[in-house]
């Protein structure tokens, strides 16, 4: 990336931007001050964030144009129990972004956590989101609530055979009131389009 871009603060294109593994490479710092950036915005070596705090510094919250985030992990594989460490530090970086609700479409390349905790928690500023792409998060045990994304029109799925359950939460059930005969339990599901999970429809199609 060029030196200093970060004192570019009335930038509004910016395609792509990566994330070095050294000091002496552009950190998530120098994209603070950018919140004229509009449209698409992809972040490679998004694994070179270890701290919540760091992640911060991406301000997030302060880019009300930015319509679509892409983030990409390096390593596209299953981590093992000895590296179970930079697992739980990807999943603390994820859960302290705070998206503008302008956000619409979020795009996540292998992802190494085991759970989407910013996107099952409720009330949390990724609501906003009609476009969810998940690929390579080869680590998931389990898939996000997606009932908590109202206006979610689009999920492509890919890679993500390791899956054991579905999260849902008490926010996404609708209580039988009646005590006699019990009824079960039914769960609030998104109006979606377009889903796919192109990992199975490869399989059917060998």
């Amino acid at each position: 990336m060029p030196e200093k871009i970060g004192e570019l603060t009335d930038l509004q294109t910016l395609a792509t931007f990566n994330i070095g593994n050294n000091p002496s490479y552009s950190t998530i710092r120098e994209l603070e001050n950018l919140n004229s950036l509009t449209g698409a915005l992809e972040i490679t070596g998004f694994d070179n964030i270890k701290d919540p705090d760091e992640a911060k510094k991406f301000n997030l919250e302060n880019k009300n144009k930015l319509e679509s985030l892409s983030l990409e992990w390096s390593s596209g594989r299953q981590y093992t129990q000895n590296e179970i460490c930079q697992v739980e530090s990807a999943e603390k970086v994820l859960e302290s972004l705070r998206p503008s609700e302008n956000l619409k479409e979020l795009i996540m390349r292998s992802y190494p956590g085991r759970h989407f905790p910013a996107i099952c928690s409720r009330g949390a500023s990724f609501r906003g989101l009609d476009s969810v792409i998940l690929d390579g998060c080869f680590n998931c045990k389990e898939f996000p609530d997606l009932s908590q994304l109202p206006f979610l029109r689009c999920l492509s799925i890919r890679k993500m055979s390791h899956v054991q359950k579905l999260v849902t939460s008490k926010f996404t059930r609708i209580p039988n009131k009646k005590k006699t005969p019990k009824q079960p339990t039914k769960l609030l599901k998104p109006h979606t389009k377009n889903i796919t999970d192109k990992s199975q429809q490869t399989k059917k199609e060998n």
